[in-house]
């Protein structure tokens, strides 16, 4: 059996944008069921990549993608040469976003021959702004030449996909540009049309890829009739009001019941919510205080309503001001967190099983 061949084995975890670096002894890779795959992929790594490096790099960002934390580039290998005036320059790889494609070349740090080649050829495409290079740590000084010219990452060992994302970010981000294509009328007409537009959705609507990109672009749509909230997304005043006081008419009606079974329910019954998520309905749940949701335990929640007063003329009023002002203490903390985010280094180095729970 494999399994009992590897003596030690690490796996990294792409999550949030961040990687985690998991060991794994003998004793550990023993409690892994046999896969019965394992045969199947006979296709050596070196007929496919190049290297390990590009071969790792291209798993990490793919991961990413799938887990939508690659800021919505998509990933393509050895596209299209570059033309150059007497030869042409095949890149490991290129990036396209929209209508940008930004090419990624990965330089070793081989032999001296092999660099002489490589800074050759990058000096016939100096007057380029849509290449990117990654250089080892230890080529550092001998792509001195260069260096002034192209975006660069560094990498000791393994190219990390989050700091080649945190570079496209800081080098070819085009929010303010995206932020103009919104278009507003369309936007709202859709959310007082619909009621709620899921914070899923709103990431299209409003040409969004990061989640703190997509709280300052709903500030162009939201007003007095329409608000926004993190993990909730785009929603009509008129229509959460009404929400409320049929839900919790339809949950008194129940005295406490499974939350699982209650979202469940609640996708049939208001078909608005059918494309929601479970955290989404939760969050909307939330926002109510007279629902109360119990957990016995991290597997199963119970829901219920804690008041049994019949709503009033009153009542709905301050509904109306309860859910204005839940949005815009949701504003504040969404601002108050994008400041915290500037006093962030600009690249984190990949964090080892330790600082998951540091």
């Amino acid at each position: 059996v494999l399994s009992g061949a590897i003596i030690e084995a690490e796996a990294t975890i792409h999550f949030l944008q961040r990687a985690y670096t998991f060991k794994m002894d003998a004793h550990l890779l023993q409690l892994f069921p046999p896969s019965a795959n394992l045969s199947q992929d006979t296709t050596p790594a070196s007929a496919v990549f190049d290297s390990s490096i590009e071969q790792a790099f291209s798993a990490a960002f793919v991961s990413l993608a799938t887990s939508q934390g690659a800021d919505g580039w998509q990933l393509e290998r050895e596209p299209e040469p570059l033309l150059l005036p007497s030869s042409i320059f095949i890149p490991d790889f290129a990036l396209t976003r929209g209508q940008r494609r930004i090419y990624v070349e990965i330089l070793g740090f081989w032999t001296p021959s092999y660099r002489e080649r490589k800074i050759q050829k990058l000096q016939q495409l100096l007057d380029r702004d849509d290449l990117l290079l990654a250089i080892p740590v230890e080529a550092k000084d001998a792509f001195v030449s260069i260096a002034p010219h192209f975006p660069i990452v560094y990498y000791d060992g393994q190219l990390s996909a989050t700091h080649v994302l945190q570079m496209l970010h800081t080098r070819y981000d085009d929010f303010a540009e995206r932020l103009e294509l919104i278009n507003v009328s369309e936007v709202r007409e859709r959310v007082l049309r619909e009621g709620l537009l899921p914070e899923r959705l709103c990431y299209d609507l409003l040409h969004c890829y990061r989640r703190s990109e997509l709280s300052q672009a709903a500030n162009h749509v939201v007003g007095d009739d329409i608000l926004f909230m993190p993990g909730i997304g785009l929603y009509s005043l008129v229509w959460l009001v009404q929400l409320k006081s049929a839900v919790i008419a339809w949950l008194r009606s129940m005295h406490g019941a499974a939350l699982s079974g209650v979202v469940q329910e609640m996708r049939h019954r208001w078909p608005e919510l059918s494309g929601c998520e479970d955290a989404t309905i939760e969050a909307l749940l939330s926002l109510w205080p007279e629902v109360q949701i119990r957990r016995a335990s991290i597997f199963e929640a119970v829901i219920e309503v804690v008041s049994e007063q019949n709503p009033t003329h009153e009542d709905v009023t301050g509904d109306v001001e309860e859910v204005v002002a839940s949005g815009k203490a949701a504003k504040k903390v969404v601002r108050e967190r994008r400041v915290a985010t500037k006093k962030r280094g600009v690249v984190e180095q990949e964090a080892t099983q330790g600082d998951l729970w540091g």
